[in-house]
C-alpha cells in the first residue's frame, strides 16, 4: 500500500472526494434523462448538456484563481453546501411533479457554474497532502475510483430512476452532504500564503501576497502558455475530447430516444468504467515506467479502432462493447500526462493551471451535447461516429506523433525534461 494512503488528510480527502464523484454520476444521468422526459426532445436535452457543459467551463476559466487565492478547504466544503441545496430542490419540483424544462436548465446550469468556479479545489489540495513522487500513483488510484464509482452510480441512477424519478436526486443530496461532512477533517490550506511568507494557519492568501485577482489570473495562464509543450498538449486533449463526447453523448441519446430500456442506458457507463477500471489496474503498474508520449500514441490509435463497428452498426451490443473499450487507454494517458504537468507545475499554481489545462482541453467538447442531439436527429449515429473517427486520424493523431509529444518521456525523467 501507497505509504499516503497511511495518512488521515488523504483519507479524508478521498472520501470526501469519493462522495462528491458518486453524488455528481448519479445526479448526472439522471439529468439527461428527466430533460428527455420533460421535453420529449433529444435535440433539447442535447443542448441542456452543453448549456450546463459551457457554464461549468466559463466558470472555470476564473475558479482556478480563485482556488489559489483562498483556503480550499472552505471552498470544498462550500461547493458540498451547493450541491445539497440545488439537488434537493430539483429532486423536490420533480416529486411535486412541477419541475418545468427551463426550471431544470436553470438549477443545472447554476449548479454547473459553482462547480466549475469551486471544483479545482479538491485537486489543488492533493498537490498539498501527497509527495509529488506519488502523484502518478495516486493519479490511477483516482481514475480507478472513479471508474468504481461509475459502474455502481450508472445502473444504480438507471434503476433510482426507473423506481421514482426523484429518488437519484435525493441520492445525490445525501452524498453531497457525506463528502461536506468528511471533508471538516481537511486541513486548512492557504497555499500562496505558506509558500511566501512561511505562515501555516489563518488568512486569505490574497491578502498576503498583495496581488490582484487579474494580476494573479493573468499569471496562470502566461506560465502555462509559456511552455514548450503545453500548446500541443492542449490542442490534441481539445480535439480527441471532443470526438469522445460527441460520440458517447450520441450513442446516450440516441439508446434513449430509440426506446432502449433505461437500466441498459445505464449499463453504458457501467461498461465503460469496468474497462477504465482495468485500465486504472495497469496504469497502478506502470504508469511510473511507461514513456507518456508512446502511451498517447498507441492511445490514439486504439480509439480510432474503437470507433469503426460504430459506424457500420448502431446496435446496442455493438455500441455497447465500443464505448466501454474507450476507458481503457484512459487512466494510463490522464496518469502519465497529468502527472507530467503538475510534477512541473509549482504548488502556489496548481489551481491555475487546473485551469488553464482543463478549460482548453473543453472548449470543444461544450458544444458536444448540442452536436450530438442534432447530427443523431439528422444524420443518426453512424454518421456521427464516421466525424468522429475523421477528427482522431486526420487531426488528432498527427499531433500525437509530433516531437512535443511523442517525446514526452516516463516518471523517471521528468526532472530533466521540460514542459
Amino acid at each position: 500500500m501507497a505509504a499516503f494512503w497511511k495518512t488521515s488528510h488523504y483519507r479524508a480527502w478521498f472520501a470526501a472526494d469519493t462522495a462528491s464523484a458518486l453524488g455528481f454520476v448519479l445526479r448526472d444521468l439522471a439529468l439527461s434523462m428527466v430533460a428527455y422526459d420533460i421535453s420529449g426532445s433529444v435535440a433539447l436535452a442535447g443542448w441542456l448538456v452543453t448549456l450546463v457543459t459551457l457554464a461549468g467551463k466559463v466558470s472555470q476559466i476564473f475558479g482556478g484563481t480563485f482556488v489559489d487565492r483562498h483556503d480550499r478547504r472552505t471552498l470544498i466544503l462550500v461547493n458540498a453546501a451547493v450541491g445539497v441545496v440545488i439537488w434537493g430542490t430539483a429532486g423536490a419540483l420533480v416529486m411535486g411533479g412541477v419541475l418545468t424544462f427551463p426550471i431544470l436548465t436553470a438549477l443545472a446550469v447554476l449548479a454547473a457554474a459553482v462547480g466549475g468556479f469551486l471544483g479545482e479545489a479538491t485537486d489543488a489540495m492533493l498537490r498539498s497532502i501527497i509527495d509529488i513522487a506519488d502523484y502518478p500513483q495516486a493519479r490511477s488510484i483516482n481514475e480507478g475510483r472513479d471508474a468504481t464509482v461509475s459502474i455502481i452510480g450508472g445502473p444504480l441512477g438507471g434503476v433510482l430512476y426507473a423506481i421514482t424519478a426523484w429518488l437519484p436526486f435525493l441520492a445525490s443530496v445525501l452524498l453531497y452532504a457525506v463528502s461536506g461532512v468528511t471533508a471538516l477533517h481537511l486541513p486548512h490550506d492557504w497555499h500562496r500564503a505558506k509558500s511566501e511568507t512561511g505562515a501555516t494557519d489563518g488568512g486569505d492568501s490574497s491578502s498576503v501576497s498583495g496581488a490582484s485577482f487579474l494580476e494573479d489570473f493573468l499569471e496562470g495562464w502566461a506560465w502555462s502558455f509559456r511552455r514548450r509543450r503545453m500548446p500541443a498538449l492542449l490542442v490534441m486533449a481539445a480535439l480527441v475530447n471532443f470526438a469522445m463526447n460527441c460520440v458517447s453523448q450520441g450513442a446516450l441519446l440516441y439508446l434513449i430516444a430509440d426506446g432502449t430500456p433505461r437500466f441498459l442506458v445505464g449499463l453504458l457507463d457501467t461498461g465503460l468504467c469496468v474497462m477504465t477500471l482495468v485500465g486504472a489496474v495497469i496504469a497502478g503498474r506502470w504508469s511510473a515506467r511507461v514513456p507518456v508520449g508512446a502511451a498517447m500514441v498507441a492511445a490514439m490509435v486504439f480509439y480510432a479502432m474503437c470507433m469503426v463497428p460504430m459506424v457500420v452498426s448502431q446496435s446496442y451490443p455493438v455500441v455497447l462493447v465500443c464505448l466501454s473499450l474507450f476507458g481503457l487507454p484512459l487512466p494510463l494517458v490522464n496518469a502519465g500526462v497529468m502527472g507530467f504537468v503538475f510534477a512541473k507545475t509549482p504548488p502556489e499554481l496548481q489551481g491555475r493551471i487546473s485551469s488553464t489545462v482543463a478549460v482548453p482541453a473543453m472548449v470543444l467538447a461544450v458544444f458536444s451535447g448540442a452536436i450530438a442531439g442534432e447530427s443523431v436527429a439528422r444524420i443518426g449515429l453512424g454518421g456521427l461516429a464516421a466525424l468522429a473517427l475523421v477528427v482522431v486520424v486526420a487531426l488528432v493523431l498527427p499531433l500525437a506523433l509530433s516531437k512535443p509529444v511523442r517525446t514526452i518521456p516516463a516518471a523517471d525523467r521528468w526532472d530533466e525534461t521540460d514542459l
